[in-house]
C-alpha cells in the first residue's frame, strides 16, 4: 500500500510540474489513465457501454431507488403503527413488524449496493465488503422467509 501511495504522489507531483509549465502532455494523462485503471481495477467502465444500454441502467437504476424508498416509507409506517397504537398490538401485527423491519435491513444493507453493482457492472469495494454484502443478503432474506413462515 505504501508503494501505491508514493507512486502516486509522485504521479500528482509529475502532473502538477506539467501543468505549471503548460506542457501538460498525453503521455502523463495516459500514466493517470493505467495507474487508475490499476488502483481502482475499472476495467469496466461506463465509457466502453453504448448509449441504449446506459440509458437502460440508468432507468433501472432509478426504479430501483424509487423502490428503495417506498419500501423504507411503508416498512416504517407499519412498524409505527403497531408500536403508537395499543390496539395494534397483536401476535399477528408485531410478526408483521418483525418482517417490516427484516425488509428495512434489506432495503438499507443489500439493495443499494445491488443496485450500484448492476449499473457499473463491477465490484469496486473489495472482496471483505463483497463478502459482508453477501453475507447480509443471505441473513436478510433467511429472516425475511422465517418470519413469513411463523
Amino acid at each position: 500500500m505504501p508503494n501505491i501511495i508514493n507512486r502516486w504522489i509522485l504521479l500528482v507531483e509529475r502532473l502538477l510540474e506539467n501543468v505549471l509549465n503548460n506542457s501538460l502532455e498525453k503521455a502523463s494523462l495516459d500514466e493517470v489513465e493505467n495507474w487508475w485503471q490499476k488502483f481502482f481495477n475499472t476495467k469496466h467502465l461506463l465509457e466502453d457501454v453504448s448509449t441504449k444500454e446506459l440509458v437502460f441502467r440508468s432507468i433501472g437504476a432509478f426504479l430501483c431507488i424509487l423502490i428503495i424508498i417506498t419500501t423504507l416509507v411503508g416498512n416504517i409506517l407499519v412498524i409505527v403503527v403497531v408500536t403508537k397504537f395499543h390496539r395494534m398490538r397483536t401476535v399477528t401485527n408485531i410478526l408483521l413488524a418483525s418482517l417490516a423491519f427484516s425488509d428495512i435491513t434489506v432495503a438499507c444493507l443489500v439493495m443499494p449496493f445491488t443496485i450500484i453493482y448492476d449499473f457499473i457492472r463491477f465490484w469496486p469495494w473489495g472482496t471483505i465488503a463483497c463478502h459482508f454484502w453477501i453475507s447480509c443478503d443471505v441473513m436478510c432474506c433467511t429472516a425475511i422467509y422465517a418470519g413469513i413462515i411463523v
